[in-house]
């Protein structure tokens, strides 16, 4: 499939660190959304005899654990294509700087691109940002070894429908060698780790009060605590769950997924967080291992925070969504998720689960049943 040319827009580069007069250049993204003039600086061609390189880049959706997934995506192209340059979009960045070090992080800010249009009197070459889109049932990560796209020009990447992320994407399997390098790069700022730390002892503290009979009888102590993190998405995606036909996630889920962690470990403390907070005091109120954990911040950073706490319990319940996947990817421990259980599972997912001809598993938290998380669900053994 050639690309289409129809809409793109011809930019040149223009290395700040090489030439740099006020106005500044305007950010790519700014140029890929206005249509008025620009008012830039005289643009510098880097060097005419170095080969051109490319540059990449995805549309930014969602929020923060959508920009998460964006992150890794660019990470493991950049693995897979060190010949060319992968950037963060401007939307990506801002996320990921708001919560993370930004030194730490593998791939750089297209902000660090000056994209300015040709101007009389420059001699300069024309970048041409383009878009591409992988057709239906393709392979995303080769589709794109393409020689055409290595003419120094810019691209868009999957701007109508992002990545596709199942077991036959052949950057999945890159993903899953690049797991470790990728969260260890994701290092949160020391304001956010030390409010979660903070909110983790006051939950634990809540928990030795409650069970005050319990911790006496069996010496329980901080130290031989089990922490499992649950994050329960519901608010918006709520009206997503029910046009797309996927169950809710309700009691029915939540109880049997703790039930199954509080029979393997002695002591265990549910730390809760959610954007629906009547649902859980509703709901969870009266069990006595669930502690409410989530930050009192403001949204934005209470974002950051939340996630935080989830990466420093030991084991996770997802729920729905990319944030749940990045709780229980950051963490790094056992899970349990959605698609596990048969009355969450989504109608594709049973389809999927039958067609394999095996069981539902009983025994969640087994080795076996751990798969990876970047796969859609387990539905064949892990080989241990």
């Amino acid at each position: 499939m050639l690309p289409s040319y129809s809409k793109y827009l011809y930019l040149i580069l223009c290395p700040p660190y090489i030439f740099s007069l006020p106005p500044a250049c305007p950010t790519v993204n700014e140029y890929l959304i206005s249509a008025s003039q620009p008012k830039s600086p005289q643009c510098i061609q880097s060097d005419s005899q170095s080969p051109p390189v490319s540059s990449f880049t995805t549309v930014p959706r969602g929020q923060l654990g959508n920009h998460l997934h964006a992150y890794a995506l660019l990470v493991g192209l950049q693995a897979r294509y060190p010949a060319r340059q992968f950037f963060l979009s401007s939307q990506t960045w801002k996320y990921l700087r708001q919560h993370f070090s930004q030194e730490s992080l593998l791939v750089p800010s297209i902000d660090q691109l000056c994209l300015c249009r040709t101007q009389a009197g420059v001699a300069s070459r024309p970048w041409g940002w383009r878009f591409w889109d992988t057709g239906f049932g393709d392979d995303f990560f080769e589709d794109i070894d393409r020689e055409e796209m290595d003419q120094g020009q810019g691209w868009i990447l999957w701007p109508a429908k992002g990545f596709w992320f199942n077991e036959f994407q052949s950057g999945v399997k890159i993903l899953e060698d690049m797991d470790s390098k990728i969260r260890e790069s994701l290092v949160f700022k020391d304001h956010i780790m030390e409010k979660a730390k903070q909110q983790i002892n006051t939950s634990v503290k809540k928990w030795m009060s409650r069970n005050k009979k319990r911790v006496k009888r069996n010496g329980i102590t901080k130290s031989n605590l089990t922490l499992v993190g649950i994050h329960h998405r519901r608010g918006d995606h709520l009206k997503y769950e029910e046009v797309m036909r996927i169950p809710h996630i309700t009691m029915s889920y939540l109880s049997p997924s703790m039930d199954m962690y509080r029979d393997k470990y002695k002591s265990v403390v549910f730390l809760y967080v959610s954007d629906d907070k009547e649902w859980a005091k509703k709901h969870l109120a009266k069990d006595k291992d669930i502690v409410f954990s989530w930050s009192s911040s403001k949204k934005v950073l209470a974002t950051g925070e939340d996630l935080a706490l989830l990466s420093l319990c030991t084991h996770t319940i997802m729920t729905r969504g990319t944030y749940s996947f990045w709780g229980s990817k950051l963490a790094n421990g056992s899970y349990i998720r959605p698609c596990m259980l048969e009355n969450t599972a989504t109608e594709g997912e049973k389809e999927q689960k039958r067609q394999s001809r095996k069981p539902w598993p009983f025994k969640l938290l087994d080795g076996r049943w751990q798969t990876s998380l970047w796969r859609e669900c387990f539905f064949e053994e892990k080989i241990v």
